[in-house]
């Protein structure tokens, strides 16, 4: 029952957090520091997403997915006073 608890308290607070975008620097300080030295993760629009797989058609279809979903949360949670971010190169 306690991890029960502990699962709806936590969805509680998440039911009202806002996502907060990263910059550029706070991202390359956080790569310097290996903070994600064991993931494959890119900056995309100020969020940090998992890089699509090296494999032809699999890397373009992952890419635009991707875009897709940082087009959705850029829609939901503007990013006023945020350095930009290097865009990746998704057709």
């Amino acid at each position: 029952m306690l991890d029960s608890s502990r699962s709806m308290q936590a969805h509680s607070v998440l039911a009202h957090a806002q996502p907060r975008r990263m910059t550029r620097s706070e991202y390359d300080r956080l790569v310097a520091q290996g903070m994600f030295a064991e993931e494959r993760v890119e900056l995309i629009r100020g969020i940090v997403v998992e890089m699509a797989p090296v494999a032809g058609k699999r890397l373009v279809t992952h890419g635009r997915h991707v875009a897709d979903g940082c087009r959705a949360a850029a829609a939901h949670a503007p990013a006023a006073g945020v350095g930009h971010a290097r865009a990746s190169n998704v057709a």
